[in-house]
């Protein structure tokens, strides 16, 4: 294997092309949004294998950007790290023998002022996106995209550009959008511009625009589900052709509150404001839309809906008591049968599910405990400050442990992170 690239070399590479823009070849020229078609899906359109929105995790792990202290510095730098399910701990993604982590020559550092890293699992590798700002004025001196091997090296620039978070891949080529302005002052026009670049290299391609505002939902085939506060409405867009259609399904209220969306098995399920009795859902493909009736467990309380999701084959509803403490509960999407997950713990002074950070194959990666450490940070002038820090502890539990309630925990080892 050759040496690995490291990121900051990666970065002063990058340094040469222009801001604001997919990496140097990139064509700009495609044409707006196609015409809204208000059709179903059409499987003969499809060109590839279904896309996804990727996510900082796989069957096998996790990654994750950690800032982590450095004795007698005011630097706290950012690295890469990996959440190894089998082993149950985290390392960093540094392939340097005795490596310290202390400057720019560590593969698993990102440069200095790098900040809002985001990491993303492909099949086969690592998306990596983080702005970088000026340490002295704190001004944001660019955006960038990298491609890289699984295990963090050889960091290939795609793109230097004010992209959004949400990336998707079909396993050929990973799928972006950045915000573009055109115009000057009150003619000033934002966009969302997408596009698809190859995974093995070469130019990336410009598919669609749309409204700034547009924000992806999920994925089903060939197309991204988006919700459109502005229009209140939901697009699927195949990503193909650009063709756009209107769903039957309206994501504000009669009152303008917005509602709560959760992906499964090809449904759209949508939690309407303060309704805990029905949920609507929507076959993304074929159009078809329905109810789900919730049953609820005699005596059971419903509350004030909260976040909503999906994981291991259930619609997962958490509920607010008014005073800032939730519990969850987990629906069958098959007849709507409402089951308690009792499993929580105290954050701060509020009594929270425990937050799920990732599915692995069988099994969930959560954090069931804050615990309260005391530390010694630098201050401004180098004297040791004593303070205090949130440390999250982190576990796998599998689906059947944690849909029955219980706290069969397995501890992951983590780095000792900056909170």
């Amino acid at each position: 294997m050759k040496a690995p690239r490291t990121i900051a070399a990666a970065l002063l590479a990058a340094l040469t092309l222009a801001a604001c823009a997919p990496a140097s070849g990139t064509q700009t020229s495609a044409p707006a949004a196609a015409p809204d078609t208000g059709q179903a899906a059409d499987p003969a359109a499809a060109a590839g294998a279904d896309l996804r929105i990727l996510t900082a995790g796989n069957a096998d792990g996790m990654y994750a950007a950690v800032t982590v202290p450095e004795p007698g510095s005011r630097i706290f730098p950012t690295l890469l790290s990996w959440i190894d399910y089998a082993s149950a701990r985290q390392v960093i993604l540094c392939s340097r023998p005795n490596c310290d982590h202390s400057d720019d020559s560590c593969p698993a550092r990102l440069p200095a002022g790098a900040g809002e890293a985001g990491c993303y699992a492909l099949d086969d590798g690592l998306l990596l996106k983080y702005s970088v700002t000026d340490p002295d004025t704190y001004a944001l001196t660019g955006q960038y995209l990298y491609l890289c091997a699984a295990d963090g090296s050889d960091p290939r620039l795609l793109a230097q550009t004010a992209a959004n978070w949400d990336l998707l891949t079909d396993g050929d080529a990973v799928y972006y959008s950045c915000q573009q302005v055109e115009g000057q002052d009150a003619d000033a026009l934002a966009q969302s511009v997408w596009y698809r670049q190859p995974l093995s290299g070469g130019q990336a391609e410009e598919l669609f625009r749309c409204d700034i505002g547009d924000m992806p939902v999920c994925c089903a085939g060939r197309e991204l589900v988006q919700v459109s506060w502005f229009d209140n409405a939901l697009y699927a867009v195949n990503m193909d052709t650009g063709v756009r259609r209107t769903l039957p399904m309206t994501p504000a209220g009669e009152d303008g509150q917005s509602s709560a969306f959760a992906a499964l098995d090809g449904r759209l399920y949508q939690l309407l404001p303060g309704d805990t009795d029905t949920l609507r859902w929507l076959d993304i493909a074929s159009g078809q839309a329905g109810t789900l009736a919730l049953q609820w467990p005699d005596g059971a309380a419903a509350g004030e809906p909260g976040p909503f999701s999906a994981a291991g084959g259930k619609l997962l509803l958490e509920l607010g008591d008014g005073a800032g403490n939730y519990r969850r509960v987990a629906v069958d999407p098959a007849d709507g049968s409402v089951t308690e997950v009792p499993l929580q713990f105290m954050d701060g002074s509020y009594l929270q599910p425990v937050r799920i950070l990732a599915e692995g194959g069988s099994q969930l990666y959560v954090q069931y405990e804050t615990r309260f450490e005391s530390v010694t940070l630098p201050g401004k002038s180098g004297e040791p400050v004593p303070g205090e820090t949130a440390v999250p502890r982190t576990a796998l539990i599998s689906y059947t442990d944690f849909f029955a309630g219980v706290p069969n925990y397995r501890d992951v080892e983590t780095l000792p992170a900056v909170q």
